[in-house]
């Protein structure tokens, strides 16, 4: 088909539906999020012809543009907000997921090439377990947990998990170059590890997320044998149990919790399950302290400390083919000992304590450093890890002084915590030098 054709035929579909659904939205009585998630639904299956009407990745991206502009604007002019745009923005929550929607296909698309069933399987999720577990959260949701500025539910994450099995299974039987035993095993995989993603994103940003996350686990698992695909699966659900089973004595929220098992398994993916050590003694010291000062029914935390957490330690991790495995271990280590002396510090200030309260603090940094010191080998990891850790101490106060003088806090500059982190990490560095 001529690209131009496409692109014009795309275009008024997606708004002849924008303007059906809502026109019988409000004669029907729907309500808002019915009619988002119907739109939401309808032009997900539109996309799913993409590789049958477009050959070139440059027309999706056009089309993706004009859709987004036409969006933006329904979005920006009231005239266009009350009546077509009404089955999109009468809920009540802050979303942006419309506008993300068009570019993540359209990113998808062009990544995805002769790939039509991780293309296939990536849009359906987004399209029918996206709008299943919003609907049946909304619906039936009763056991409630915090994600970002809003809340999710287990029932709606379960409908979730449920669909997006089915979404990732039936493209790849259709494709037929996988074996039943490894379909199965990709789909239980990409299921958890997207239901996990969906569960801490907010904002319709799971619009973009989703996509992407589909695809990239897609292409990463259809290179793996099925004994590898069963390590994943099993790496996932042990972290997952482990982090909703001990998520009652934490201060950290659903979400966080969520994104807390999807940083335990990147780490263990990407460095190996030696990088498990680090993140592991961070939640350990973290739910020590909750319940030795009681904190868990008194605090609660969102996703950003488990963010900070990420960049002070997955760097590392992703680096470790180019740096080798000793000097990642140790930099995710001293990154995650950093983190942790900056979160002892703002404990302290949170309870109203005096001083740093040294001797604690360094008992957690040990907790952190010691086991990876013994995983690699007391001797120059030993001596670059007093180093890194003596830079951990001068690397919080420095955090706590660039947020007194710019009159912030803590909780201000969450994700800056992160960098701070990271820095005392590099001496690692220099651990084969």
């Amino acid at each position: 088909m001529n690209p131009l054709l496409g692109i014009a035929g795309v275009s008024a579909i997606l708004a002849a539906l924008l303007w059906a659904v809502g026109s019988l939205g409000r004669r029907a009585g729907w309500s808002p999020e019915v009619s988002r998630k119907l739109v939401h639904g309808l032009m997900g299956l539109v996309c799913l012809a993409f590789p049958w009407v477009f050959d070139e990745a440059w027309a999706v991206g056009v089309l993706a543009a004009v859709a987004t502009l036409g969006l933006l604007l329904v979005r920006l002019l009231p005239a266009l907000r009350g009546g077509i745009g009404g089955a999109l923005h009468g809920i009540g929550r802050v979303s942006l997921g419309e506008l993300f929607f068009a570019p993540a296909v359209a990113l998808v698309f062009a990544l995805s090439g002769e790939q039509v069933g991780y293309y296939l399987a990536s849009v359906l999720v987004l399209t029918l377990a996206d709008a299943a577990g919003a609907l049946a959260g909304t619906k039936w949701g009763v056991s409630r947990y915090g994600s970002g500025a809003g809340w999710k539910s287990v029932e709606g994450s379960a409908a979730f998990l449920f669909l997006a099995i089915a979404c990732v299974a039936v493209p790849l039987v259709a494709d037929g170059r996988f074996a039943p035993g490894k379909v199965m095993w990709i789909s239980l995989t990409v299921g958890l590890l997207a239901t996990m993603a969906e569960g801490l994103s907010d904002r319709g940003s799971d619009n973009l997320v989703l996509p992407l996350w589909v695809f990239f686990l897609l292409s990463r698992f259809g290179e793996l044998g099925e004994p590898a695909l069963m390590i994943r699966c099993g790496t996932v659900v042990g972290l997952l149990v482990l982090v909703v089973v001990l998520g009652k004595l934490s201060t950290l929220d659903g979400a966080a919790l969520l994104a807390a098992g999807l940083l335990g398994y990147g780490l263990a993916v990407f460095g190996g399950i030696g990088f498990l050590l680090p993140a592991l003694g961070v939640f350990g010291v973290h739910l020590a302290t909750t319940w030795w000062h009681g904190l868990a029914g008194e605090l609660r935390h969102g996703r950003e400390p488990v963010f900070a957490v990420a960049l002070a330690t997955l760097p590392w991790a992703a680096a470790n083919l180019w740096v080798g495995e000793s000097t990642a271990l140790l930099g995710c280590a001293l990154g995650a000992a950093a983190m942790l002396w900056i979160m002892h510090l703002g404990t302290r200030r949170y309870l109203g304590r005096e001083g740093a309260g040294w001797m604690w603090g360094i008992v957690k940094l040990l907790v952190v450093l010691a086991p990876v010191v013994v995983w690699l080998g007391v001797g120059r990891s030993g001596w670059l890890a007093l180093a890194g850790g003596l830079l951990a101490l001068v690397s919080g106060r420095v955090f706590f002084e660039f947020c007194d003088r710019l009159g912030g806090d803590q909780s201000t500059f969450r994700l800056a915590r992160g960098a701070f982190a990271l820095v005392p990490s590099l001496v690692a560095l220099w651990i084969d030098g």
